[in-house]
């Protein structure tokens, strides 16, 4: 489910992969985290540890957004391209369970910062065309990276190079699409079932790849069916 790549690209993330498995065991501190799978993308490659973490590497983000509009037009660049593999933190995202209540109970030691239980616990993850989509033991979804149509399915086009959370998803009665179970993507977007085997859609829909007729303009300025930047459920084959 993974864009294909030459031969020679993938010998390429095959020997960055070797080292970085090195530099975890003997010079990260994080002895005792293993591989448990690893992703490539257009132009970024990636791994999730055993121990929920992930690290990215390429060119991650969509840095040509650089000159339109960034805060921190330097950081922004420096967090978009990743010369080596580089840790992806969600230390800043917080979610519930279904039966929570809101409050914490414990801290989880595990790779991700020594978080507490309520932070996000990846279990898998895919790469698109300088996006990422992650989904957490929970069934939340989380992206980042180039958003130029809409693929980190928060509701709008802008890029980010941070995790963000996917909007509308989530294990609550608040949430109208429910856990996540499997995820997938293309170079531009996005496909995730849920719990209850609902498929939901979000990303460039320019060769229906959405599943989906769009209804209404997605998008400032985009015409019908370009796009969707929220999830949209896929009932086509009902």
């Amino acid at each position: 489910d993974q864009p294909l790549l030459s031969d020679t690209a993938i010998k390429i993330h095959a020997e960055v992969l070797s080292k970085f498995n090195f530099s975890m065991d003997k010079k990260m501190l994080n002895i005792g985290s293993k591989l448990q799978n690893y992703r490539f993308g257009l132009v970024h490659s990636g791994c999730l540890l055993n121990d929920g973490s992930v690290y990215q590497w390429g060119t991650c983000g969509d840095y040509q957004f650089v000159g339109k509009d960034p805060k921190n037009p330097k950081e922004f660049l420096a967090k978009s391209i990743c010369q080596y593999p580089t840790k992806v933190s969600f230390r800043h995202l917080v979610e519930q369970s279904s039966g929570s209540a809101g409050g914490i109970s414990g801290r989880r030691k595990s790779g991700q910062d020594n978080v507490d239980d309520s932070s996000p616990y990846i279990i898998d993850f895919k790469m698109g065309e300088q996006f990422t989509i992650a989904l957490s033991q929970r069934g939340y979804c989380y992206t980042w990276g180039m958003n130029d149509k809409g693929q980190l399915g928060n509701g709008t086009e802008y890029p980010s190079y941070e995790p963000i959370q996917v909007s509308n998803i989530g294990a609550t009665s608040q949430h109208p699409i429910k856990a996540i179970t499997k995820i997938a993507c293309g170079l531009k977007h996005c496909l995730v079932m849920t719990k209850n085997s609902q498929l939901v859609a979000w990303g460039s829909n320019l060769q229906c790849q959405l599943g989906k007729k769009l209804s209404q303009m997605q998008g400032q300025g985009q015409a019908p069916q370009a796009h969707s930047n929220l999830p949209v459920v896929v009932n086509a084959y009902d």
